[in-house]
């Protein structure tokens, strides 16, 4: 779980902690809602789309009804346990931890990055030329594919 943005509820599953929970420690929820629009959005707390489950799960899943996008949401069978009672926690990122989103070209990019300037065998060279190119940028030279 992770805090995002106002705007950035719409791409995630939301959650709303137990009122009072310390949220730097796995909580316990009240509440999951899938994709839901800022002014829906129980909090702006995302789930990081990991989870472990008992076998509980797959009699709420049989149970759910197709909801968001026509399809039975994960996030919806998680709802029903929640209602029925049951215990369900998120576990937050701690602060050295990244959470990598690649649903848009963006985030896939920044995350391609990431991976590849750490990368042991070529993440110096691939620096050196990132370098490189953002001088050429600031001089104003960008980039070409070749021709005039």
């Amino acid at each position: 779980m992770w805090l995002v943005e106002h705007d950035a509820t719409r791409r995630y599953g939301v959650v709303k902690p137990e009122e009072g929970a310390d949220l730097t420690q796995p909580f316990r929820i009240t509440d999951i809602v899938e994709k839901p629009t800022p002014d829906q959005a129980p909090s702006r707390y995302a789930v990081a789309a990991r989870y472990v489950f008992g076998g509980q799960i797959f009699d709420a899943l049989d149970a759910t009804l197709p909801g968001h996008g026509g399809e039975i949401q994960l996030t919806d069978a998680i709802r029903r346990l929640v209602r029925e009672g049951k215990p369900v926690y998120c576990v937050p990122l701690r602060p050295n931890e990244t959470r990598y989103d690649i649903g848009n070209p963006e985030s896939y990019f920044r995350a391609f990055v990431d991976f590849a300037f750490d990368d042991p065998q070529c993440g110096e060279k691939l620096r050196r030329h990132a370098r490189a190119l953002l001088e050429r940028y600031e001089r104003g030279e960008g980039f070409s594919l070749g021709g005039d």
